[in-house]
């Protein structure tokens, strides 16, 4: 793929003065990574990037989290499976800290582990624009989760989140059926499974609590701006 190609989107819509833009499944080098998020930290077209199913290497995601620094007018950013680890999960939550314009963000599909939970938290402290934050199937823990939860108590802008990794801790009678040593999934497992349920509401509560307060913003915004105006007048 030349750096030509690279620049001219494969599937592009307008979106008002903005691109929507899909590289994804396109087996792209960490070079035409580079050259892609140089580009984007000057573009101001592009609001909608999916890398969907790209093999991304840590020194992309440090590449794409520069970017994510300077970049003002993404708001919709698809990186979910591609190879992300908890070190490329560093690079994207410390570019956004000073983020003011991405929205959506999907890092789902990625091996992270809990030791990612610690940058999604700080990335809940230190950003107030994101409202939807993707992070199913990247075997985060209930406790990880508990941690998330916590910071969601003083984020008030994150509304959905992909909550199917705390669901999977709640089959604890499911998996006794079928598993040849139930005897293991003692205890521990019915404690885990009480922990997700409940750590799952509590995450529920706070994503409903912003969303009802956004809502109310919406609603309150038109009477604000025609106040504005006429104090202006």
């Amino acid at each position: 793929m030349s750096e030509q190609d690279l620049l001219t989107p494969v599937f592009s819509t307008e979106l008002g003065t903005g691109l929507k833009v899909d590289l994804s499944h396109k087996n792209m080098t960490e070079k035409e990574i580079k050259i892609l998020f140089e580009r984007l930290e000057k573009d101001k077209t592009v609001v909608s990037l999916n890398l969907w199913r790209n093999y991304i290497t840590e020194k992309g995601f440090e590449y794409i989290g520069h970017a994510l620094e300077t970049n003002q007018t993404l708001t919709d950013l698809q990186i979910s499976e591609t190879n992300m680890t908890s070190l490329g999960l560093k690079h994207i939550c410390k570019g956004l800290e000073a983020n003011k314009t991405l929205k959506y963000l999907y890092v789902g599909n990625n091996d992270i582990g809990d030791d990612g939970v610690e940058y999604i938290v700080e990335l809940l402290k230190n950003n107030s624009t994101i409202t939807c934050l993707e992070t199913g199937n990247t075997n985060f823990s209930v406790q990880g989760y508990k941690k998330i939860s916590k910071a969601l108590g003083s984020n008030f802008s994150i509304d959905e989140m992909d909550l199917d990794d705390l669901d999977a801790y709640q089959d604890v009678n499911e998996r006794k059926k079928y598993s040849e040593k139930a005897e293991a999934l003692d205890v521990y497992d019915y404690q885990n499974q009480w922990d997700a349920e409940k750590v799952k509401i509590e995450i529920e509560e706070k994503l409903k609590r912003n969303k009802e307060n956004q809502d109310n913003n919406n609603k309150n915004f038109p009477v604000i701006k025609r106040k504005i105006e006429k104090d202006v007048e």
